[in-house]
């Protein structure tokens, strides 16, 4: 029994070590943030003080009250201000927060894979492959891009989806539904490719 709980839990076990992994080489930059697209999202995190009672904050970006909210979803986004507001600190909060989105990006691709090919081991190396690619490093490390960060955490469960039920697991339509749900609470223009891309499949299948 305990054998089998260990063996269930063992693969997300190592998906903490590799998320502690991927961050840790920051924890060594001494309070530093860096990347293209840096000021954009800070101002966005900073600007959901109020997002509550308004999607207008005259906080952030020069007080210019920029809609930024209407165009980009910030619900994903929301938990980065939580931590923020916890620790009074971006860089803490960042790289927590980047932590936390590796671990998820790990643990869906896993899944997902695994869903697929029935074997553990292809869930693992897909998974590992896939999370520290060098697009998403490049994303995280030069652009900073947030929205499309947040976006590849939740295209393997969208495509996991697509293909049991082209295929005619019609049971497994939650993946696809859940993971459309979270890609538009994510980044939107990744829904468009994802629904082009989709719609294509459709056919080819």
């Amino acid at each position: 029994m305990k054998n089998n709980i260990f063996n269930r839990v063992k693969p997300y076990l190592i998906m903490i070590v590799f998320s502690l992994l991927f961050i840790f080489p920051f924890l060594f930059s001494k309070g530093s943030l860096y990347g293209d697209d840096l000021h954009f999202h800070l101002d966005r995190m900073l600007g959901l003080s109020n997002i509550i009672d308004s999607p207008i904050n005259f906080k952030t970006f020069y007080n210019s009250g920029q809609g930024i909210n209407f165009f980009y979803p910030f619900l994903i986004y929301y938990p980065f201000y939580i931590i923020f507001s916890f620790v009074q600190s971006i860089w803490f909060a960042w790289y927590f927060y980047l932590f936390i989105i590796t671990f998820i990006t790990l643990s869906i691709s896993f899944y997902s894979a695994t869903s697929i090919s029935k074997s553990k081991i292809v869930g693992c190396l897909f998974a590992i492959i896939y999370t520290f690619s060098t697009y998403r490093s490049y994303n995280i490390l030069i652009r900073f891009a947030t929205g499309e960060v947040l976006a590849m955490a939740f295209l393997p469960l969208i495509f996991a989806g697509s293909y049991q039920v082209f295929k005619g697991d019609y049971r497994k339509w939650p993946m696809l539904s859940i993971g459309m749900t979270l890609l538009v609470y994510s980044h939107l223009l990744s829904v468009f490719i994802a629904t082009l891309l989709l719609t294509f499949f459709l056919f080819y299948f």
